[in-house]
């Protein structure tokens, strides 16, 4: 007898059915389609000899799990919980030999380290070999532990990655080699999570297009909740992507290494830098950063400055921190750079970090756009000015609105708590609150420059007396281009810590 419908079986019922199953799929990784019944079934490096006890040389056997994993296309690979040595040495005299953990082509990948390390060797010298435009490059590199070359709906996975810098050393001059903890070259649907990468003599995660198919970007790449921190030269460097999304993500101390190997420029945090320039428009781009934590990076915190290039940056939520007092050697130490086109930064805090929206070496022919608002700036200590525009870019337009800025400065100053000189700027909506009870004793008071600029208008400067700020403090804009500003007194207030 056939069951019958329940007649009170809701159209409601039905809808929140189909709600919970497409949530179950949105949720979840993206999809790996595993070809064959064959690549169901997980293989374990330990299937393949690895021992995992941090001593063993595990490198011949993983290399043969991952051999099989490649040649089946896809499949999960498991790390079983422990510490798997990788003792080689990547020698790029001989260009045939990959040396590097490569997963190559395949389609569904699981790359699963279940709560494991993988620990690079970096006990060896790089030496000076081939004579470059700039210093010396070096056969000897470390091997990268995670390598994905046009792969497609992947997901790696819970674990942590060393790269050994520490115990790394270099000839003078020896530039930066492929050292990267995790690199991407082309493929689609990649998704990281939970995952550590740090100590790496270049970049914690390298993502660029791919060494074959036309030099196709990678697309679609999602990293949730990855630390990539201590790297000599580079937390992220995005050199070529379409639709990259990181949250929850940590990119802090780079350039910051133990031992005598030292650091590479630029030392960021991230670094979105395309090699090459857009065909038909398809620009790296879509790229967007939700509550990331950036943390004392000796070069920037964050950089993308190739407007001719880049396009669609967001920054949301995310948490800039500097460190002048440490690295206040570089004009840009710790500062956040966007010169690229449609930037948008919003309801972010900047902890004694600058912000530098136009900052570059050259001007560009490209347009660049920034809109910064509702961020909060809560600056004490910084040798450079919070806010910089400098006057001589040109097709710039940026909108710094409805932000919070706070200034309880001590010790050196710049000259300028806010230098900008660009006609391409809109200052309006924005509350100063200023207190220099700190200075006192120097004389030296807050000053701001805001000249030529296209729109200022409707800001708020707060102070506690007229010792904090006052109009003269104030360098233009001039009464023609201000409107609306006020100055209020004895207010309190406590500085964002």
């Amino acid at each position: 007898m056939k069951a019958q419908h329940s007649p009170s079986y809701s159209r409601r019922i039905l809808l929140g059915r189909i709600t919970s199953i497409l949530g179950a799929i949105l949720t979840a990784r993206p999809a790996a389609v595993i070809g064959a019944d064959s690549n169901d079934k997980p293989i374990s490096v330990k299937d393949y000899g690895a021992k995992g006890d941090g001593v063993t040389d595990d490198y011949a056997s993983i290399k043969e799990a991952v051999r099989k994993i490649n040649e089946q296309k896809g499949g999960t690979l498991i790390f079983p919980k422990g510490t798997y040595y990788i003792g080689a040495i990547k020698d790029l005299r001989d260009p045939s030999q990959d040396w590097d953990i490569t997963f190559s082509e395949c389609r569904g990948l699981t790359i699963d380290l279940q709560g494991s390390s993988i620990v690079v060797r970096g006990n060896f010298r790089r030496s000076a070999d081939v004579k470059a435009a700039r210093g010396y490059v070096s056969f000897k590199n470390t091997v990268i532990p995670i390598k994905l070359v046009n792969c497609q709906d992947c997901h790696l996975r819970n674990g942590t990655l060393l790269g050994g810098v520490g115990e790394l050393t270099r000839d003078s001059g020896v530039v930066e080699g492929p050292c990267h903890g995790v690199m991407i070259n082309g493929g689609a649907d990649i998704y990281i999570s939970d995952l550590t990468v740090r100590d790496f003599a270049a970049d914690g995660v390298y993502i660029a297009p791919s060494p074959s198919a036309q030099g196709k970007k990678a697309t679609r790449i999602r990293l949730d909740r990855v630390t990539s921190t201590n790297n000599a030269r580079q937390g992220m460097s995005i050199v070529g992507g379409i639709g990259i999304r990181a949250d929850g993500c940590y990119f802090g101390l780079t350039g910051i290494v133990k031992g005598a190997y030292g650091n590479h420029p630029p030392s960021a945090g991230v670094d979105v830098e395309p090699n090459v320039k857009p065909r038909d428009g398809n620009y790296t781009g879509q790229i967007e950063f939700i509550n990331c934590k950036f943390d004392r990076n000796k070069g920037h915190n964050f950089v993308a400055s190739s407007p001719e290039s880049t396009a669609s940056i967001t920054l949301s939520e995310c948490t800039f921190i500097g460190d002048a007092a440490a690295r206040g050697q570089a004009f840009y130490a710790g500062a956040v750079n966007t010169y690229v086109q449609d930037c948008v930064i919003r309801q972010c805090t900047f902890m004694n970090c600058a912000l530098m929206p136009g900052y570059a070496h050259r001007t560009s022919a490209n347009p660049s756009s920034t809109k910064v608002e509702n961020c909060t700036f809560s600056i004490t200590k910084l040798r450079t000015p919070s806010i910089y525009v400098q006057s001589k870019l040109e097709n710039l337009h940026i909108t710094l609105r409805q932000n919070v800025l706070y200034f309880e400065p001590s010790g050196d100053i710049p000259r300028y708590f806010i230098q900008i000189s660009n006609k391409g700027v809109e200052f309006t909506q924005n509350k100063i609150f200023v207190s220099a009870h700190k200075l006192l004793a120097s004389g030296a008071r807050p000053r701001f420059a805001l000249q030529g600029i296209s729109m200022y208008s409707d800001n708020e400067w707060i102070g506690r007396t007229q010792n904090d700020i006052n109009p003269s403090q104030i360098i233009g804009p001039t009464k023609e281009e201000s409107t609306n500003d006020r100055f209020l007194l004895d207010r309190t207030w406590i500085i964002p810590s």
